[in-house]
């Protein structure tokens, strides 16, 4: 095995159990983490991959959990749409500009939840999810595939419990993969090639799920939103960084698109950031 496959089979491990736990983070994570050592274009499209084997047990092992009503009635519609427009108008206002402000906005809400944690102060639910911040979401998971951050919060101020909560947004990131599944298939950014090397990721994959479920089963309410919000103020401060870049992109050229890379042009690129 090549040394890259092993640093991003550890990436792997760190983000699925997040994901596996909270319903969220295994993509922006392993982005935020590994894109200090390979190609986000490499990245995404294996990630997706795994993304349906994780989300797909969960859906099935959890789907007695399922909110399906708040599912296709509040969450795919407005999610649909938004990650439609999102798509459509990413090359003309996609930069970092945009996105480190979305990462203020995520640690500003964690924050705010963080806080009425620390004091104690009781939760109350909303009666329905409020379509502008689903929509929000849509339109960034249609730009920068991370809206994550924001479904979950709009979704953490329901009535849902921890387990309905995580159930919901694994039946939605299924779905959602599955679509991105396709598209890169028809794009060719999937093919092949990059399912065999990823199929070496799964028993990965297993591995986070597993502990993510254990890690589910022992913790109560107040400590799973604390570390959902935990995660969620992680992610918005990663996307806080695009800020620092925002007067350096715009008198530099963008970089080509990737290649379809392997793990053998992986270690590469690591080399490359160990001397920067």
């Amino acid at each position: 095995m090549q040394e890259g496959f092993w640093i991003f089979a550890t990436v792997v491990l760190i983000s699925f159990t997040a994901g596996a736990f909270s319903g969220f983070g295994s993509v922006i994570i392993a982005l935020a983490i590994a894109s200090h050592f390979f190609p986000i274009e490499m990245m995404v499209p294996r990630l997706v991959a795994l993304n349906v084997v994780l989300n797909g047990y969960l859906s099935l092992a959890h789907r007695g959990h399922v909110a399906w009503r708040v599912l296709y009635r509040e969450l795919l519609p407005w999610m649909a749409l938004g990650c439609a427009v999102g798509v459509a108008v990413s090359s003309f206002i996609v930069g970092p500009l945009l996105e480190g402000l979305f990462g203020v906005l995520v640690v500003a809400l964690a924050s705010s939840e963080l806080f009425r944690l620390y004091k104690n102060r009781p939760r109350v639910p909303v009666a329905k999810t409020q379509p502008i911040f689903v929509l929000g979401a849509g339109l960034i998971q249609g730009i920068y595939a991370s809206g994550g951050p924001l479904l979950v919060y709009t979704l953490s101020r329901t009535a849902l419990d921890r387990f309905a909560l995580r159930s919901t947004l694994a039946v939605l990131w299924l779905v959602m993969n599955v679509a991105l599944f396709v598209v890169f298939w028809m794009n060719g950014r999937l093919d092949v090639q990059v399912l065999s090397e990823t199929l070496w990721l799964v028993p990965i994959v297993v591995i986070a799920t597993v502990i993510g479920e254990l890690l589910t089963s022992k913790v109560n309410e107040r400590s799973f939103r604390l570390v959902l919000f935990s995660l969620l103020l992680v992610s918005g401060g990663e996307k806080c960084t695009s800020l620092s870049s925002v007067t350096v992109r715009s008198s530099t050229a963008p970089e080509p698109r990737a290649e379809k890379a392997t793990w053998r042009s992986m270690p590469e690129k690591s080399a490359k950031s160990a001397e920067l």
